[in-house]
């Protein structure tokens, strides 16, 4: 038998392998968003043409989250430091969302709604109360849903879990694009 080469080898090994298909979660970094795509949908806001529907937030199946469970999101090339102080609450939130007593429809729309309105008032910290969800069924349903939104979102930059005199494991607090 003559000599293969180790790349000859390998490919003789593997033949017949095939892809698996992808089944991992997101990690909760993202990307940063295509910038033509965030432009346009801006200037679409300014001009009052922006669908709220058109960003997609979706309903359907998300990671489960638990009731006392950390969200932690975002964009690749945000400082750490950025990240700490919004952890630790240092950066303010500067407007509030309760969705307390919401269904998730209205919720979804809430969240899309608020936080649209607030990249247009030049808003950069929020903070949405979801809940932690320990007595619903599922558990920490909304909270769940919230989180995918949030990672969802081209407008935000980062979302972390609140500190406890905010809210602690039933709120999070949202870092926002510039406008």
């Amino acid at each position: 038998m003559p000599d293969l080469s180790d790349s000859e080898l390998f490919r003789k090994e593997v033949s017949g392998i095939e892809k698996l298909p992808q089944d991992r979660v997101p990690s909760g970094r993202r990307k940063r968003g295509d910038r033509e795509s965030l432009a346009l949908r801006r200037q679409a806001a300014e001009h009052g043409t922006f669908r709220e529907e058109s960003s997609g937030f979706t309903t359907g199946y998300v990671e489960e989250i638990a009731p006392e469970g950390i969200i932690s999101i975002h964009d690749t090339g945000v400082q750490e430091r950025v990240l700490r102080s919004l952890r630790r609450g240092d950066l303010r939130p500067e407007r509030r969302l309760d969705l307390h007593n919401h269904t998730l429809e209205q919720a979804r729309q809430a969240v899309m709604h608020f936080i649209s309105s607030s990249v247009l008032l030049g808003i950069r910290t929020v903070i949405i109360v979801h809940g932690k969800g320990e007595f619903s069924s599922p558990r920490a349903f909304l909270k769940s849903h919230v989180a995918s939104w949030l990672a969802q979102s081209p407008d935000v930059i980062a979302a972390e879990t609140a500190a406890p005199r905010d809210g602690g494991y039933g709120a999070v607090y949202v870092l926002l694009r510039k406008r």
